[in-house]
């Protein structure tokens, strides 16, 4: 087998004669589903910890008030 060599004007032509000729040629820089869920997944995270943060002083509030509350008179 003998290798075909085009030249430059040909592979043009046989370029912009492709069906998906001008589909293709502008490059995109899309989020990639890897990088969507990272992101997702960090921000569930830090609401979980936020979350939690939140509960124990709230908890902590309660448990410390109701030895108060019943001292007082």
């Amino acid at each position: 087998m003998s290798a075909v060599h085009a030249t430059a004007d040909e592979r043009q032509k046989s370029i912009k004669s492709a069906p998906v000729y001008g589909q293709y040629e502008q490059a995109e820089d899309r989020e990639s589903a890897c990088e969507k869920l990272s992101r997702k997944a960090a921000a569930s995270s830090v609401g979980r910890q936020l979350g939690s943060t939140v509960a124990r002083s709230i908890g902590n509030a309660i448990i410390r008030g109701i030895p108060g509350g019943l001292t007082r008179k």
